[in-house]
């Protein structure tokens, strides 16, 4: 006599019940594990190949394809993941952060003693409107150094903050070249596919930023994990609209820069006035 077939249940990421649906009596849905759709629907992310996992950390990015599935726009052959920044033009993918770019930790401070003589490394505090910040280094000797160049940065990469003000992000340029990443950031290295400066931009977005914070761990210090950032979803557009974006956020990030130059110098000014009026001394321009 033939038994029937086992059916196997749908891992769901709690088997408690997570609130009453509104209006209902019964307890909601859980959330399937892609976090996108309620755990008895049909997963978009389970059509064609399976639930899509975040990439590990050395593996390197993946080129993005684009093709029609019904009416969803899919990436490399799966349903595209719910968005962050709300509905995108036409065009644009949304696709987990992992699939484009490669992440890596930074180095543990376990692993290096401070040296006046040493390498730079960045950390957050070195991170301000997407640039890396010479005021405040801190340089570093790392003994035996084989097997560190993982955690040295390249032109373009892109350093993010992992724990305390995430979003906030930066893109390395040549003089940033050898430098480590710190232990409080994440190094993110794009493919072709995505530029580095948009990366930065995109970090930016309110959206994300509040997206960054639900996904992370700890009570008073928010803290992220590789798995988290490298599943959270990113609207990529043509490259083409990436560079012209870039551009326009680049020239108004450079005003921004002259003015706040023109800040710090009238307040050193005001400062060195007051001393003077002070001891009764009057300016020369008074």
């Amino acid at each position: 006599m033939a038994t029937a077939p086992v059916r196997r249940r749908a891992r769901f990421r709690s088997s408690r019940p997570v609130g009453r649906a509104p209006g209902a009596g019964s307890f909601a849905q859980p959330t399937h594990l892609c976090g996108f759709c309620p755990g008895s629907g049909r997963c978009p992310l389970d059509e064609r190949g399976g639930r899509s996992a975040p990439a590990r950390a050395d593996s390197p990015a993946r080129p993005l394809g684009r093709d029609r599935h019904g009416d969803r726009m899919v990436a490399r052959g799966r349903a595209v993941m719910a968005g962050v920044i709300g509905p995108v033009p036409a065009g644009w993918v949304t696709v987990p952060l992992g699939e484009v770019c490669r992440i890596q930790a930074g180095l543990s401070k376990r692993a290096w003693r401070g040296s006046p003589d040493g390498t730079p490394i960045v950390m957050i505090g070195n991170i301000a409107r997407g640039r890396i910040a010479r005021d405040g280094l801190t340089r570093i000797a790392v003994p035996g150094d084989a097997g560190m160049d993982r955690y040295r940065l390249r032109p373009d990469d892109v350093v993010c903050a992992r724990t305390g003000d995430l979003g906030r992000s930066a893109c390395a340029t040549e003089e940033n070249t050898g430098w480590f990443v710190g232990s409080g950031c994440l190094r993110l290295r794009t493919g072709p596919e995505v530029l580095p400066r948009y990366l930065v931009y995109y970090f930016e977005h309110p959206a994300v930023k509040d997206w960054l914070r639900r996904s992370s761990t700890g009570s008073v210090i928010p803290n992220l994990n590789i798995r988290a950032v490298a599943g959270m979803p990113l609207a990529v557009p043509p490259i083409e609209e990436q560079r012209a974006m870039s551009e326009i956020l680049g020239l108004l990030d450079e005003k921004i820069a002259v003015h706040e130059e023109i800040v710090r110098s009238t307040d050193e000014l005001r400062g060195s006035v007051a001393r003077l009026l002070f001891v009764g001394s009057r300016p020369p321009f008074g």
